[in-house]
């Protein structure tokens, strides 16, 4: 249980969907007052009995105390700061009254949830624009407020259960406009709540913001001289549980796999390996090839190795001239981005040429087909998923 000698504030809140008040206290100890966000958050987040909530970015895990008492029956508290369990243990123990269950995890983001999939993902991330580091650290966005923004809300599917939602609060300097979109490209069906009226805090780079706003990026106003943002909460319900194609074949093939979700997205193989935090050396990284007849063959190999194409050749009698392939063919053939193309679950039937040297590799890190998403896996199941059109050689420069 809480020591005793701790010093708590208490704050009220009256969640909107259901009409509950809730009364929370909280340890005013390295704590500041909720946010005008958790605030906002906290009063309209439509959670339902009996769901599993994940709030991500929990800090002192105000929003998942109040999704527990508001009915959620599982919580899972994620945060990236070290020695916040110490802080939301505290809190949960002091307003904890009935029987539920709370995890707490550390770490950036999804990293750490594996395969896990939740009903109800809530989250307040920072999304105020900034320049390297202008801003407090729970303040910083990226240059255009988006950074967190587009992270939780691009691979949020792929931690929802089926019907699930994802409720974030979003800030008028952070494009609105832009989440909306990019949500319901992405299958999500979404209601906004708001406009909710906030000044800018002292430290806001307002001239940045300004160029931002002049651009159609970020949306302010002034009154009496004060500059203001509005800040909404979007609820975005998604349909049936997401797989990429990747992951489905994956599945199908009862072949098990980790999920390593990137912040950013990563156009080149060493970029990705640092999101995924993983040796580039385990990397898998794919090129397309085609011949002067317009025939292509998928060139697999290290992330650290370069790609002899002549070497390619060898392994696919009746190819002749190969060049890389470009971007538009790329997708075309693939039916993947630049940056995104995975081994398998191609849109033609190519062949698939793969240097030797991954065939000393235990654990192999491939695309998900999302540039966001990267999957590890055993080579071996690897290799049981691209089938008979493998060709196994070597095709890297400077091998001996």
């Amino acid at each position: 249980m809480y020591r005793v000698d701790h010093e708590f504030h208490t704050y009220t809140f009256v969640n909107r969907p259901s009409g509950v008040t809730l009364a929370l206290e909280l340890v005013s100890e390295t704590l500041m007052p909720p946010s005008f966000s958790t605030q906002i958050l906290i009063e309209n987040m439509p959670i339902a009995q009996g769901q599993s909530v994940l709030d991500l970015g929990a800090g002192a895990a105000i929003v998942g105390i109040a999704a527990r008492k508001l009915g959620a029956s599982e919580i899972t508290l994620l945060e990236i700061e070290n020695g916040a369990d110490k802080v939301m243990q505290i809190n949960v123990d002091r307003n904890h009254e009935d029987v539920g269950e709370f995890d707490y995890v550390i770490g950036d983001l999804y990293a750490p949830l594996g395969r896990r999939r939740f009903d109800h993902i809530v989250a307040n991330p920072p999304s105020i624009p900034s320049l390297g580091e202008d801003l407090p650290r729970s303040y910083r966005s990226g240059p255009d407020g988006r950074l967190l923004h587009d992270a939780i809300q691009f691979l949020a599917r792929y931690y929802l259960k089926a019907n699930g939602r994802l409720t974030i609060v979003q800030g008028s300097l952070s494009n609105r406009d832009l989440s909306l979109a990019n949500l319901a490209r992405l299958g999500f069906n979404c209601a906004v709540t708001g406009p909710f009226e906030t000044p800018f805090r002292d430290f806001y780079p307002f001239d940045h913001i300004r160029k931002l706003a002049d651009a159609g990026h970020a949306e302010f106003f002034l009154r009496d001289g004060v500059a203001y943002e509005n800040r909404y909460v979007i609820t975005a319900t998604i349909g049936d549980e997401f797989h990429s194609p990747v992951m489905r074949i994956l599945d199908a093939s009862h072949a098990g796999f980790r999920m390593l979700p990137h912040k950013r997205i990563a156009m080149t193989v060493p970029l990705a390996a640092a999101e995924r935090q993983v040796p580039v050396e385990e990397m898998v990284k794919c090129i397309l090839l085609k011949d002067k007849a317009g025939k292509f063959v998928l060139a697999c190999l290290t992330g650290e190795a370069d790609l002899d194409v002549q070497r390619v050749r060898e392994h696919v009698p009746g190819y002749a001239r190969l060049s890389f392939a470009s971007p538009q063919e790329i997708t075309a053939i693939t039916g993947y981005e630049l940056g995104s193309v995975a081994p398998f679950s191609l849109r033609a039937a190519i062949p698939v040429v793969m240097d030797e040297a991954l065939e000393r590799c235990e654990r192999v890190n491939i695309s998900s087909g999302d540039p966001r998403l990267g999957l590890e896996l055993a080579r071996t199941e690897l290799m049981r998923c691209l089938g008979d059109r493998t060709h196994v050689g070597v095709i890297r420069k400077n091998a001996a």
